[in-house]
């Protein structure tokens, strides 16, 4: 079982959380389920700590710090990633399009006490988004 602190420092988390970039939010539903992904003010700095690329929408449980779901790190498009140097000549062995979209997380809660059991689906930020 993967847990929070697998995936992140939780000092670190916490630090990320206190200074806004990084938004903790609660299922409506289970205060015990929390959503945690990098803030639009982590976007507009532009710096990208790894612990807020790592925090994309990872949906864990408060209790126990185990891992339900955990989305794709950020990632970024060509030229945006502070301090990468690309190399223009080298060869091109694929290419892909990048729209900008949605990100749906799939996650399972088993507990049959929770009034989230089953299967649900959560964005980047928010466990209840339209």
């Amino acid at each position: 079982m993967t847990k929070i602190g697998d995936i992140v420092n939780i000092a670190d988390m916490e630090f990320e959380i206190e200074r806004g970039m990084v938004n903790r939010r609660y299922h409506p539903l289970d205060a015990d389920l929390a959503i945690v992904g990098y803030s639009d003010a982590a976007q507009w700095a532009n710096e990208w700590t790894p612990t807020q690329r790592a925090l994309r929408g990872v949906i864990y449980r408060v209790s126990t710090g185990e891992v339900l779901a955990r989305p794709f790190a950020k990632f970024f498009n060509y030229a945006q990633e502070p301090g990468v140097q690309y190399d223009l000549d080298a060869p091109i062995y694929g290419a892909w399009d990048k729209a900008d979209g949605s990100l749906g997380i799939l996650y399972y809660v088993d507990d049959e006490d929770s009034p989230a059991y089953g299967l649900n689906v959560a964005t980047r930020g928010s466990f209840a988004s339209e």
